[in-house]
């Protein structure tokens, strides 16, 4: 640290020692130093302009958690990782009962299935008709999860990134939030998705940023409606990561704290060079 230039070139491995001992505190719970130097990591690289890759993701990702964990409440939080939901569905070709988009109709007991869930595709959690069944294959189907949302969390916005083949529209309490590849106006079992999803998007997460207004303090219901493009279509799926307040690298470098890190980082900061310090600092900005 003490013989490093301050050069592009030294900052990048500089940002990578810090993101290995950030992850090092996580492990140990050490939030604090997990916080301080995921910072430093993000600050290192940005400085550097090596903000492409994953690398900010993962560091992003590190600190945020360490300032969850410390408490803050204002920081995103996951309310549903990928391949995690475990879903209520209708059986396969029965119509939907009415309402059944709304938290006051009782679903349990629908048919249930974890995450990914369909047919057609060989990497699914739960496949809801044989793979040999004869009859025309289901054209739409209904399915509900819980999100249970911490009492002390700030509810500002969602990004919801899903995976869905071929149509869906996703209702949050019984509200709308928006439709991804579907028509506008009334939805029946007969609606067709706009396109069929191509061999590459079949395993794709589509983001969509909405407004948290719908979302309360304890539990929800997340519903999502899916429907096939065709009559001949082979496959239908569904998956779901939810993120409560996302924050991108560059949100988080904004709204750092400099002089937090710097007591948290203690003798390790005193020892950078203050050509390194400087440029570390001048990154935020």
């Amino acid at each position: 640290l003490t013989q490093a230039p301050g050069d592009d070139a030294s900052l990048i491995p500089l940002g990578d020692l810090f993101k290995t001992v950030s992850e090092g505190a996580l492990k140990q719970k050490d939030f604090a130093a997990a916080a301080a130097y995921a910072a430093a990591a993000l600050l290192t690289h940005k400085a550097a302009n090596a903000t492409t890759g994953d690398f900010m993701d993962q560091a992003n990702a590190i600190y945020l958690t360490a300032q969850r964990d410390l408490g803050n409440p204002s920081v995103p939080a996951t309310l549903l990782e990928r391949r995690q939901a475990h879903w209520s569905y209708v059986e396969p070709r029965t119509p939907a009962p009415a309402a059944w988009n709304d938290p006051a109709t009782d679903a349990s007991q629908w048919l249930q299935g974890d995450s990914p869930i369909g047919y057609g595709e060989n990497d699914l959690g739960t496949t809801i008709i044989p793979k040999d069944d004869p009859s025309p294959h289901p054209q739409v189907g209904y399915f509900r999860t819980i999100l249970t949302v911490p009492e002390q969390s700030e509810r500002r916005s969602l990004e919801i990134r899903l995976r869905r083949d071929d149509g869906a529209v996703v209702y949050l309490n019984g509200h709308e939030l928006f439709r991804d590849n579907l028509p506008e106006g009334p939805l029946d079992a007969s609606t067709r998705a706009k396109e069929k999803v191509t061999e590459q998007n079949e395993t794709h997460y589509f983001i969509h940023a909405c407004n948290a207004e719908h979302l309360q303090a304890g539990k929800n219901v997340l519903a999502v409606e899916v429907h096939q493009s065709d009559l001949e279509s082979s496959d239908l799926t569904l998956d779901a990561e939810i993120i409560l307040n996302p924050q991108s690298p560059a949100l988080t470098i904004q709204s750092l704290d400099p002089t937090a890190m710097i007591k948290a980082l203690g003798p390790v900061w005193e020892k950078l060079p203050k050509e390194i310090q400087a440029r570390l600092l001048g990154a935020q900005k």
